[in-house]
C-alpha cells in the first residue's frame, strides 16, 4: 500500500473513495460515503473548509426505552470509550469522531485505521446497548449489516 500524504487542499470525497477502494473497504454512496466494508456501517465525511475527517452513524433506541437510561448509557460510553464522541437525540444514539488533516494531509492508512477502530468500537457499545435493553435489537448481528441499509433509514 502507498504510504504517500495528500496535502489538505486536496483531500475531497474522491480522495476518501480513493483510499477505501485501495484497501478493499466496501462503501456505497448515499448521502456522503456510507462505509459497509466493517463490522458495523458508518458516514465518512469531508468538512473542507474545517479540515476535518469525520466519521459518524447511529443506532435506534428501544421502542419505550426510558430517557434517563438513555443518558445514562451515552454517558458510560462516552466515560468508557476512547475516539468516539456518543451522544442521544431523537430516539437515537450518535457516534461522531473528528480527525483534523490540517496541516500535514492524509495518509490511506491513516484514513483506513480510522474506519477500523470507529466501526469496532461503534459495534462494541451497540452490543451492550442491545444486552443492556437500551438500544434496538436489529433483525441480523450488527456485525453482518448490509450494504443495502444505506437505501432507507439505517437499521445496522
Amino acid at each position: 500500500m502507498d504510504f504517500e500524504t495528500i496535502s489538505p487542499e486536496n483531500i475531497n470525497d474522491d480522495t476518501i473513495r480513493d483510499f477505501l477502494t485501495l484497501g478493499a473497504v466496501d462503501f456505497d454512496h448515499h448521502e456522503g460515503i456510507y462505509v459497509t466494508g466493517h463490522d458495523y456501517n458508518f458516514w465518512v465525511k469531508i468538512h473542507d473548509h474545517r479540515h476535518l475527517l469525520v466519521l459518524w452513524s447511529y443506532h435506534d433506541l428501544a421502542d419505550g426505552v426510558d430517557e434517563l437510561d438513555a443518558l445514562k448509557f451515552c454517558n458510560k460510553a462516552n466515560k468508557d470509550k476512547i475516539m468516539l464522541q456518543f451522544s442521544v437525540s431523537k430516539d437515537r444514539l450518535y457516534a461522531y469522531y473528528s480527525f483534523p488533516y490540517a496541516p500535514v494531509g492524509l495518509a490511506a492508512q491513516t484514513v483506513l485505521k480510522l474506519c477500523q477502530n470507529f466501526s469496532g468500537i461503534m459495534s462494541k457499545v451497540v452490543d451492550e446497548g442491545m444486552d443492556a435493553g437500551i438500544l434496538e435489537s436489529c433483525p441480523q448481528s450488527s456485525r453482518e449489516a448490509a450494504s443495502d441499509d444505506a437505501q432507507h433509514e439505517t437499521k445496522h
